[in-house]
């Protein structure tokens, strides 16, 4: 463990965890205006990076670093347990793994509960992987982080049961894939996550599916995967989604696909946002882009 992951520990550990663990879980409201603003300002793009907001099918969009590179389309589902979060939250990350491995990007502003509860936000995500589609955008790379994480597999699920064209790859960071929240680290990891207090992520579970918690789309774990295209995953052993990850492998596997599953230690919750100041997260973005390079066409 690198003295800055022991450092930004503490920090998220005294000052992050807190914040979500008094927040009223019946506001999410609330619950964006202590992390949104402060979220888009601290993971904002660096200097030279091009934002365009747009909107594909009636859902709005940024593009990021479209510009710049032609490689392929990175296609991000932000996280934020379908309630909080957004395309401009993750503007950083995605600019980046941009600029990293030469795509264009595209982060999708898919509809937040409690005020758009299920299938809102697979609704959006397919509609603008549709129009993508639709508009002949090749070597797509799916992506997302967290609740993002399992929109983006929910998403290739649906890709897959539609008979659409796939996209080349899936990359999912600490993905939240069981709403059922059955795994064990949900209590084992209960006093070792640094971000997620378990009883958040039951309320936020409660705002996007009130019941159906198997629903395949909802819960990508559920889902039928035969012939997929390879999917990375990272997951940490101490948050309270690594079962999630680990569950979520292992339906993969069964599915005959090419999955790996990177589990890293006592690192937070979707620690690839700190890339650049964390070495585990530049890490982390070095094994995406190694994995990118391999299943894009050359």
């Amino acid at each position: 463990m690198s003295t800055r992951l022991k450092i930004l520990n503490f920090l998220l550990k005294w000052a992050l965890h807190p914040i979500l663990s008094r927040v009223d879980p019946k506001n999410p409201a609330k619950l964006r205006k202590w992390l949104d603003k402060p979220l888009e300002w601290r993971f904002r793009p660096l200097r030279g990076s091009t934002v365009i907001e747009a909107e594909m099918r009636g859902v709005n969009v940024l593009h990021i670093n479209a510009d710049k590179h032609n490689n392929g389309t990175l296609l991000y589902l932000h996280g934020g347990a379908y309630v909080f979060g957004s395309a401009q939250t993750h503007c950083r990350l995605v600019a980046h793994i941009c600029d990293l491995c030469g795509l264009k990007g595209l982060s999708v502003n898919y509809r937040l509960a409690p005020e758009n509860p299920f299938p809102a936000a697979i609704d959006d995500a397919f509609a603008v992987y549709q129009e993508m589609i639709a508009s002949g955008t090749k070597n797509i790379i799916l992506a997302g982080d967290s609740a993002g994480g399992g929109l983006a597999l929910a998403l290739l699920a649906k890709i897959l049961a539609e008979a659409m064209p796939q996209p080349a790859g899936i990359v999912v960071f600490s993905p939240w894939t069981d709403l059922t929240l059955s795994g064990k680290s949900m209590k084992s990891n209960e006093k070792t996550d640094y971000v997620l207090p378990p009883k958040q992520v039951r309320a936020a579970r409660d705002f996007y599916v009130p019941d159906d918690f198997k629903n395949p789309y909802a819960s990508p774990v559920f889902a039928n995967f035969e012939n997929a295209a390879p999917v990375l995953i990272f997951a940490s052993t101490t948050e309270v989604l690594l079962d999630d990850a680990v569950a979520m492998t292992k339906k993969l596997q069964n599915n005959n696909v090419d999955v790996m599953l990177h589990i890293y230690e006592k690192t937070p919750h979707v620690w690839p946002l700190f890339h650049g100041s964390l070495p585990e997260a530049d890490q982390t973005l070095n094994q995406v882009r190694e994995f990118i390079q391999r299943v894009l066409p050359n």
